[in-house]
């Protein structure tokens, strides 16, 4: 999470959605570096260890009251991404951090063990109930970031693809603390995957247009054979894709994520891609 009460904003920091970029272009701003963005995963009495980069708002709430309270006044920003797609890339995160792996280097069957793991310990949670394990916060929903009980707290929403128009939204606030160059470089630096990635988004957010859920489902799913067929998605090998596009995973996502399908579902697209679906968060 970045704040900062000199130009009023926040940024909260969503798992696996492009949040470093945003980082590394408002870090000369951000005034709560030491209790969040620099503390990374630490012990806490209460709940063990966990990750301080990336508090739900439920937790943020019970543990620094006085943080949550300013997004009720506060402009606060986050960004989203289709469960679809950000699913492998919270598998590869765990694997990195805590199983001194890869999805390029993990053996089929480890790969399963560690998914059923994931599913297993994520099911069990109940519907209104955050991630908050250190080691399974890059799967937690996207919307236990964004909303409380049905209630939307972050005022400005983006999607990853449109990270440019978010980071736009925050310089016309900040003015010369964030620099243009950091704006224009911004777009040379997206999501470690690459930039057909982004591409492929815009594609899918397209695809969301089209009526029938299981024609979208159908689409989506051809979309992800043509990037392995034709691109060869370099850090992902078949063993590796074919597990992420089965049907127990495609139905755990759909069933866990369902309030983030929803989210994405009312994506309603204004002329800077900012969400503009329900009331536009507290405060307004």
């Amino acid at each position: 999470m970045i704040i900062s009460d000199r130009h009023k904003l926040a940024f909260i920091h969503i798992p696996k959605c492009a949040g470093s970029t945003v980082r590394s272009e408002l870090a000369s701003i951000d005034e709560r570096a030491e209790r969040y963005e620099n503390k990374l995963v630490a012990w806490h009495d209460a709940l063990g260890l966990i990750d301080y980069h990336h508090l739900p708002l439920v937790y943020l709430k019970d543990l620094f009251r006085d943080d949550f309270d300013i997004i009720n006044y506060y402009q606060t920003f986050a960004l989203i991404r289709d469960p679809f797609d950000r699913f492998p890339s919270s598998m590869a995160q765990r694997l990195k951090m805590y199983k001194e792996t890869t999805l390029e280097k993990i053996a089929e069957r480890d790969l399963w063990a560690e998914i059923e793991t994931v599913v297993s310990s994520l099911s069990k949670l109940k519907d209104c109930e955050p991630v908050i394990c250190h080691d399974l916060i890059h799967f937690a929903r996207q919307s236990d970031y964004t909303h409380i009980a049905g209630e939307r707290y972050v005022k400005n929403i983006y999607k990853v693809e449109n990270v440019g128009g978010l980071l736009s939204h925050v310089a016309s606030l900040v003015g010369s603390d964030f620099s243009a160059n950091a704006r224009e470089n911004t777009s040379t630096r997206r999501l470690s995957a690459a930039h057909m990635r982004i591409f492929v988004n815009v594609v899918r957010g397209a695809v969301n247009f089209i009526p029938g859920k299981d024609r979208r489902i159908g689409i989506n799913q051809k979309i992800n054979d043509i990037i392995y067929n034709k691109y060869g998605e370099k850090n992902l090998h078949k063993i590796t894709f074919d597990a992420f596009k089965s049907k127990y995973v495609r139905d755990f996502i759909e069933y866990f994520y369902k309030n983030d399908l929803g989210l994405l579902d009312n994506f309603d697209r204004s002329y800077d891609g900012n969400y503009t679906g329900d009331n536009g968060g507290r405060g307004r």
